[in-house]
């Protein structure tokens, strides 16, 4: 039966090492930049499109010119932020991996010792 008191407070040998602290911050970071990247993709492309109906709405004969210019200045923003999400996500993953083989190593060494 275990006796160990639940709200005592770690030991410090449970303390996390300083690698896993860097990965842990480094998965979170990478997890915020991927929906934040393709949020701003998105918001990017609907105001883009915003403006373009807008335009439409305005003027009884539509100009395709000034209606593709208003299309193609809301597409750079998507443009950037799908890789900058790709990216993201190889880091997030990369350092998920790191954590996994650091805790099984860790988790080995723990038993080993008993």
């Amino acid at each position: 039966m275990n006796t160990t008191n639940p709200y005592s407070s770690p030991k410090e040998t449970a303390r996390p090492k300083p690698r896993s602290r860097l990965l842990r911050r480094i998965r979170l970071t990478a997890g915020l930049l991927i929906p934040a990247s393709l949020l701003a993709g998105v918001f990017g492309t609907v105001v883009g499109m915003i403006r373009s109906f807008n335009a439409m709405s305005q003027s009884e004969a539509v100009d395709p010119s000034q209606l593709s210019a208003d299309i193609s200045r809301s597409l750079p923003v998507s443009m950037f932020s799908i890789p900058i999400a790709i990216a993201a996500i190889i880091v997030w993953l990369s350092a998920t991996v790191a954590l996994r083989r650091l805790s099984d190593t860790t988790s080995t060494a723990i038993a080993d010792t008993d």
